[in-house]
């Protein structure tokens, strides 16, 4: 449970002859790999680590995202520098691959992807200050046109081929571009999005991850996306998206919110209900209860997520409904009841229709927790 801190101008060097002299060193933007070795003296003994990391943006932070999904990790870029803590959320954006069709049914349709900006603010892709454009990379490559923007909330397509995208009755004014080379692999593939980053000793430019899908067309990947006409979609769009645990598979919506209406269909079926009516008094908006996958007219007893104390922590969880596509649902805290930030929950499971996501908080100080929801745009 303790932390060694290495800052940028000392480390422990085989330059060396005395162990505890302390060198100076440092790392490159670029990307290197270190390494942690066990020793004595000045000799190497027999343990060793390292660790591979890629190029990375002024001011961002990398460090080990745990996947309770596969008991895995990824080194990858943080929201917030954690020094001698335990390490935060994974940085998700401001694009993100949101629908993956890979496999379709119809041999006259097109594979896509399908990207998103969650973000608040229009992204540019390309960059002016570096005179470089964004790119995908892996199984298909593009680079994107210039002036190409982004705008909160939209999404626009990536395809294998132009022509074949009648099959998918497309909005006219959606931003659609076909891939140079490449396809995706029927049977898994990796694909990445990736920005412009600093320059390299020998004058090349960087390029620094954005997002990444390593998808498979076996189990736990939902199997019905590998040649069944459905396509993988994202779960929680916001969230770290390179974790089978937050895909599930769906009939394609490329370039639309997924599931849109499905709100309108619940609440019809329901009784004609309101995005905020509450018929059965719970406390519990009608459009909480459609994304939690309660029910509106049955009352639900104690809060919509649970508390679990582990002495030191407390483990918080809510489940999100794989039938309430057209909603975000956030868990949201305060110290003051009156500044509320969003909570970054891990998916680690799915059980039936539900995704269980939680997070584990110390002790120590006084949180207030809350729920919001809001229909995709």
């Amino acid at each position: 449970g303790g932390f060694i801190v290495f800052y940028e101008d000392i480390h422990f060097g085989e330059e060396s002859t005395d162990p505890g002299r302390l060198v100076p060193f440092s790392l490159s933007d670029t990307g290197e790999t270190v390494y942690l070795t066990s020793g004595n003296g000045v000799i190497l003994t027999d343990y060793r680590f390292k660790e591979k990391f890629g190029p990375s943006l002024e001011g961002q932070t990398l460090g080990y995202y745990f996947k309770p999904s596969s008991g895995t990790y990824n080194f990858i870029a943080q929201q917030d520098a954690t020094l001698a803590q335990q390490n935060g959320a994974p940085a998700v954006g401001p694009i993100v691959i949101s629908e993956v069709m890979y496999h379709p049914s119809d041999d006259n349709a097109s594979e896509y992807l399908e990207l998103l900006n969650i973000s608040q603010s229009p992204v540019r892709l390309d960059d002016v200050e570096k005179a470089a454009p964004w790119r995908i990379t892996d199984g298909i490559e593009y680079t994107f046109q210039s002036n190409v923007v982004l705008q909160p909330g939209e999404r626009m397509l990536l395809v294998e081929d132009l022509a074949a995208l009648d099959a998918y009755n497309l909005d006219p004014s959606l931003k659609k571009f076909q891939w140079t080379s490449g396809r995706l692999n029927n049977g898994g593939e990796t694909v990445q999005v990736d920005r412009p980053g600093p320059l390299k000793d020998d004058g090349s430019r960087s390029y620094v991850r954005v997002d990444r899908v390593n998808y498979d067309d076996e189990f736990p990947w939902p199997l019905d996306a590998a040649g069944g006409g459905a396509a993988l979609r994202k779960i929680a769009e916001k969230s770290y998206g390179n974790d089978f645990i937050n895909w599930t598979s769906s009939a394609p919506t490329p370039g639309k919110a997924p599931g849109a209406g499905s709100f309108a269909l619940w609440a019809a079926d329901h009784g004609n209900l309101t995005v905020a009516g509450d018929p059965d008094g719970d406390g519990r908006s009608n459009l909480i209860e459609y994304a939690l996958g309660s029910n509106p007219i049955v009352p639900e007893a104690g809060p919509p997520f649970s508390y679990v104390n582990h002495g030191q922590n407390v483990q918080l969880g809510i489940g999100i409904s794989l039938d309430a596509p057209d909603v975000d649902l956030v868990i949201e805290r305060s110290n003051d009841l009156d500044s509320w930030n969003p909570v970054d929950l891990t998916p680690t499971e799915i059980v039936g229709r539900i995704q269980v996501r939680e997070l584990s908080l110390p002790i120590g100080e006084r949180w207030f927790f809350r729920l919001n929801a809001c229909l995709k745009p």
